[in-house]
Parts: structure tokens; sequence; C-alpha cells
């Protein structure tokens, strides 16, 4: 067995009767996911049904520096996990130093109620990968994602390509009963967006493991030798000699040059592995870059620009290469943030919506937001919140699309009485 790979299961129900009948349903998909990488002796799996808090840390002291996943499935609101009939909460935020000490951890899955604030507690303890939830989610939908996504895992997918996937499968669901500790809470009315949300402290191309290693035979003499000369002009023409490249850019439908402001600058960024190369976008859709030494075959290639961003994706590095397409990936599709009062404090049930659009949401308890950006404003350099609530003066907000993404804080004044 690989020792190394470790993924802790833990699921809890029941709070004041409110019982979640998918979480054993969450457990059996998930557990069938990966039964056959666990059969072949690649991974293995802990398991724990009915957790205690006690349960937790005694498998990561079992399995030292081995847990690679920890998936949590339960109820949840904001900082606190709800484990087990016995009604024990365990702080995230306390939690969370004791990962820190974890090493090779590499996902948190928390699939409960609103747990996108365990996010900062979980980002210092050096988590590079989360999956966590900005509002409350659907049992039946917490159940479905979750399969699909150790599904996309367990084929050998990186974990921002299997999320993504999951992601596009899975329409969001309001059905069922809500993954909260809050239950006398009405539910969230935001926009239609599916409620996970996976972040990355770092570019994580970690994948499970998923073939048995291969058992290296013994080799002649001469057949060691005749390898390492092979391996030996392979390396001088894929590390040593220089070559050019030029790649004519195949955009994807609904981009074109508008989507390139000549005064930005607008780069194509190579990581070869011995060295990492960036090269400007030419205005005629060409990227040039000249005098490569880096490895042949299919390398990482990423794109910066002020309204644009492409990561994790690949090209083949050839002496004559074709065209290059780019899937695009807009960093600006949501808008988050806070509304509150003149004196900072949260207001719940704030409409927004977005430059007259049909896309709106409403701000929950806690005065946080999330809005979707519709195709049509991808291109609009200038976009603005609207803001209105009964009691309170309607707020309008611009927002620079240029600017890096960030949080929008929002203020509302309340109306004078006469």
């Amino acid at each position: 067995m690989d020792s190394q790979t470790v993924i802790v299961l833990a699921f809890a129900n029941d709070r004041k009767g409110k019982f979640l009948r998918s979480i054993a349903e969450e457990h059996r998909g998930i557990k069938s996911s990966l039964q056959q990488l666990q059969e072949k002796g690649l991974i293995k799996l802990v398991e724990l049904p009915d957790a205690r808090i006690e349960d937790i840390f005694d498998a990561f002291r079992r399995n030292k520096d081995m847990v690679r996943i920890f998936h949590y499935g339960g109820h949840a609101e904001d900082l606190d996990l709800l484990l087990s009939s016995s009604g024990e909460t365990l702080d995230i935020q306390a939690f969370a130093q004791y990962l820190s000490q974890q090493k090779g951890l590499e996902l948190s899955f928390m699939n409960g109620c609103t747990t996108l604030l365990q996010r900062e507690a979980l980002e210092a303890a050096g988590i590079p990968s989360m999956i966590l939830t900005h509002r409350e989610i659907g049992d039946k939908a917490a159940k479905e994602f979750s399969r699909k996504f150790y599904d996309n895992l367990a084929s050998g997918r990186e974990i921002r390509r299997s999320f993504e996937e999951a992601q596009a499968e899975l329409q969001t669901q309001k059905e069922g009963l809500f993954r909260s500790l809050n239950f006398g809470e009405e539910e969230f009315i935001g926009d239609s967006a599916i409620p996970w949300e996976l972040f990355q402290s770092r570019e994580n191309t970690w994948t499970l493991p998923t073939k048995v290693p291969f058992p290296l035979p013994k080799l002649s003499l001469a057949l060691s030798i005749c390898m390492l000369f092979a391996i030996g002009i392979w390396s001088y023409r894929t590390y040593f000699q220089e070559f050019d490249m030029r790649i004519s850019l195949e955009l994807p439908e609904g981009v074109g040059n508008s989507h390139f402001p000549k005064d930005f600058l607008h780069s194509l960024r190579l990581d070869l592995g011995s060295e990492i190369i960036s090269a400007q976008i030419n205005p005629e859709g060409f990227v040039e870059f000249r005098s490569l030494n880096g490895s042949l075959g299919a390398v990482p290639i990423s794109m910066h620009s002020p309204f644009w961003t492409l990561n994790q994706h690949e090209i083949v590095i050839q002496r004559n290469p074709d065209r290059l397409g780019l899937f695009w990936k807009d960093p600006f599709k949501q808008i988050r943030g806070k509304a509150t009062d003149m004196e900072g404090a949260p207001l719940k049930g704030v409409e927004i919506s977005l430059n007259q659009s049909k896309t709106k949401t409403i701000s929950n308890k806690n005065g946080d937001y999330v809005l979707r950006l519709p195709k049509e404003l991808y291109s609009e350099l200038t976009l603005n919140l609207e803001l209105k609530k009964e009691g309170y003066i309607d707020a309008l907000f611009p927002i620079n699309r240029a600017d890096t993404l960030a949080d929008y804080s929002v203020y509302m004044k309340k109306e004078k009485n006469d």
C-alpha cells in the first residue's frame, strides 16, 4: 500500500432532530468512487461515519503526516462544525492550528453550509486547496456534488479540474434540509451560482495515485549503455538545442481585439522547468518565443492581463507549431463583498443588482453577498453596483473592471424620518 496517501472521511448528523438523509449516501458514494484505488492498495480510507472530535484527532495521529485529504460532511455554520449526535462542536480556528502541524495535507473539503468564513484560518494553516461554501446547500445536492468530484479525482484529474468538471455537471439544488446549525434562519435567497468554491493558495497539481508502480527488471550492461546513450541524445535535442517558436492565437467565440487594449500589457508565460519565459502578445494576434532551451512536449502555460487570466493549461512546444487555442477563465465572474450601514453594522436583505441587469442577489444576515457577472457585461470597463433596502436611501457604487478581484464593501444611509 502507498502509505503516503490517506483520506479521512468524517461525517456527522442530527441536530435537534434535523436529520440529514443524504449523509450516509454521501459516505457510500465517496467510498464507491475511491474503492478501486483502495483495493489496489494505492490509497487508504479512514472512515468516521459518526465523527467525534477525538476520532478526528486519532485519525491524524495514527496516520502521521500521511493524510492528504480531509473531508467533512454534515451540519456547519461559519466557524463551527457539528460533530456526532452528542452535540460536540468543533471550532475551526482552533482545529486549523492543529492542521498547520500536519505535513502533506493537500485538500480540505468542508461540505456543510456557509463554510466560507473558514478560509482565512485554513489558509493560515498552509492548506494549499480548500473547497468551501458561500451559502446554505441542499442535503441532496451536497451528496451529488461530492460524488462527482471524487469520481473525477479518482480518474487521475487534478483538484481544480475535478472541481470544475463537477461544477459543470451539477445544477444548484434547493431541496431537503440545509446543512446549517441555524435552523431558525430563513433560506438565503441569492443568485443561482453553485455554492461550492475552490480556493488555492498556490498552484496545486497534486493528483491521487491511479497506477501501481511497475517493478523495473534488472538490465544487462550492454542494454544499460544503449539506454544511457539514447537518453543523452534526447537530452541534447531537448534541453540544449535552441529554436524559435511563433504561435498564432485562436481566440474563443466572443473574445476579440476589444479585449486586448493597446494601453495594457498582455503576456503569455511558459514554464519550461529549467526556465520561465514570458512574451508579449502581438497586436496582430500572435506571440513569439525566441531561443527556447526548455523541454519539448507539453508545458504549463499561463496568461497575465488586467482583464483575463489563463492558468493550469498546457501547450505542446515544437519547432513548427500550429495554432494555440486559449480557454479563458475570467477572474471577474463573481463580485462579492459586504453590505453595512454607516456605522459598519452588517445589513441583511439588501437587494444588489449590476448595471440595471436582471442579475440580482440579496445580502445574508452577515451582510455578505455574491453576485454573478453576466456575459453581456464582460467587455464593460465600468460597472455599477445598485443597492436597495426598505428604510434606506438607494445607493450606487461604481467599480473599475480593470481592478484586481477584491471584496467590495458597500454601505447605505437610513432615510430621515419626517
